[in-house]
Formats: C-alpha cells, structure tokens, sequence
C-alpha cells in the first residue's frame, strides 16, 4: 500500500480494510496507528484513557505536551481495551471530525464531533476555551450520563 495519511486514505486505496494498525505518514513521518473502520469510515485512534487512572486528568501535563504514552500495548487492543494510549499523531494529524467513545458498564457509547483542526495538541495545548456546538450538552451526557467535571460544563 502506498504512504497513506489517514484511515480513510487508507479505505479508499484497500476498499476491503477492516480495523487494524496501519502506519500513516504525516510530513514524511510514520506513525503506526489503530484504524476503526466504521459503516465505511475510517478513524484514526489518537488517545485511549481509562477513566479510573489519573493519567488523562484536566490539570495534567498529558494534554500539553507532545510526549506519547504506550505506542504499542496501546494500540494493540484497538479501541476495546483499557490499556490508556497517546498516538505521536496527536501532535501532528488535522482533522476534520473527531469520534468520542466511552464505555460504562461493558457498553460503549460513540459520537462524533464536527470539529476541524490542525492537530488535537493545537486545540488542547494552549488552554484555551473553544466553543463547539457538535456534540451537544445532551449527547456528551449520552456518553458520561453527567454530570460533568469541574471545568467541563462549558457546553
């Protein structure tokens, strides 16, 4: 397969792709990644937390930052284990949406926010509040069935 620069790059040149680590290449620079291949559509796994660990919380040097965290267990498992991961991709992929998941009590829930950026490190980095209207209030509580952190009820 050629260099490819996204998960739907990567569908469209192998059409039969199923989930699976493919490299992407971003500015010359491989970045193996977990692709989930969704209904036709390909995502690139960026971050895995486990919401019992303290790794991923608000104040945490993680979100500013470009170091990455377990490249290879994190991946590993895809998007269906708890092992918490931060892709090098992070740093370095635009966007032009962005799938949430989480999952309580063995299910887990997806939405997906209409949201573009030059990299997720670009948008979180700087600490700066930006203002989304995808997802809702009500599809985040969807996803953590509320209430929200302190510092997270912005919506």
């Amino acid at each position: 397969m050629r260099n490819v620069t996204s998960c739907q790059d990567a569908l469209s040149v192998l059409p039969s792709l199923t989930s699976r680590v493919v490299t992407l290449t971003i500015s010359g620079v491989s970045y193996p990644t977990w692709c989930e291949i969704v209904s036709g559509v390909g995502w690139a796994l960026l971050m895995k937390m486990d919401g019992n660990q303290q790794t991923f919380y608000y104040y945490n040097a993680i979100w500013s930052n470009n170091a990455t965290l377990n490249l290879v267990t994190g991946i590993a498992g895809g998007v269906n284990d708890t092992v918490e991961y931060k892709s090098g991709l992070y740093s370095v992929f635009p966007y032009t949406s962005l799938r949430l998941g989480m999952s309580y009590g063995g299910n887990t829930t997806w939405i997906t926010m209409n949201s573009t950026g030059t990299s997720l490190y670009d948008n979180i980095a700087d600490g700066v509040y930006r203002n989304t209207s995808s997802p809702t209030k009500a599809e985040w509580y969807k996803l953590t069935g509320g209430p929200f952190q302190p510092n997270c009820n912005k919506v």
